[in-house]
């Protein structure tokens, strides 16, 4: 019969804080475009599509999720 010695690795969880841009075109009544722009900002954001290239690590967020692990 055959021992296995080996350890099994054990996994930790991580988290890993990441950003991305998105674009849409919100259609929305106003005044004028400063109104429109608050009624925007203001309200849910919308659904859209995805920026390529624009996924990323955030570094900083990095190091406060995971500050025990930084060296």
């Amino acid at each position: 019969m055959k021992i296995n010695l080996m350890k099994e690795k054990i996994l930790k969880n991580y988290k890993i804080p990441v950003t991305w841009t998105m674009y849409a075109v919100v259609q929305v009544q106003a005044q004028n475009v400063i109104d429109a722009i608050n009624k925007v900002e203001a309200g849910n954001i919308p659904t859209g599509g995805y920026v390529e290239d624009t996924f990323q690590v955030d570094d900083d967020g990095l190091a406060v999720f995971n500050k025990y692990e930084m060296h």
